[in-house]
Formats: structure tokens, sequence, C-alpha cells
């Protein structure tokens, strides 16, 4: 199954722990039930923000639930946007 899925798949068991319908628990996350949708149907992953959030709501071990890989792929791309970002930066200061 891929990790999309696989995320997606615990997202729908919290939100439905919680009996909620998708719209109340994207409000809650403060994203559009369309976006929870997509979300639960592997169409893509919700950003560190809204996994910070599902976090915040159900407790710290929900980010251990979801797929750790993911996550730590998603924070090493913002590093390495955030690294050319910077070497971008210093170049253009050193003109």
């Amino acid at each position: 199954m891929p990790k999309e899925k696989n995320i997606g798949k615990r997202i729908r068991e919290l939100r439905l722990s919680k009996n909620m319908s998708q719209d109340r628990f994207g409000y809650k996350l403060g994203v559009s039930g369309k976006s929870i949708s997509a979300y639960e149907n592997g169409v893509c992953i919700p950003s560190l923000k809204v996994m910070e959030a599902i976090s915040t709501i159900y407790g710290d071990n929900v980010v251990s639930t979801l797929d750790r890989t993911t996550l730590i792929s998603k924070i090493n791309t913002l590093k390495s946007i955030l690294d050319a970002v910077e070497r971008d930066l210093l170049e253009g200061l050193s003109l």
C-alpha cells in the first residue's frame, strides 16, 4: 500500500474515532472537508502544518502512527529548499 494510502487510512480512523464529518474534522485542522477527503483517499499527503495540528489534537503519539518516513522526507525537502534560498541570498549579497 502506498504511503499516501497508509496516512489517509490513519487519518480516516482518527476522524471516525471522534465521530466527526470530514468537514468538521477539516475545520478543526484549518483545512476544508475536501482536503480531508483527498488525504483519506491518498490523493495527496497533508502538509507538516496539518500533521502538527493532528498531533496537537490527538497527542504526540499520533504523528508516530502516521508514516514517519514521509514526515522526515518532508522535513528534509524543506531544509534543502531553505539551504538553497540561503545560498542564493548570500550570493546576492556578495555582488
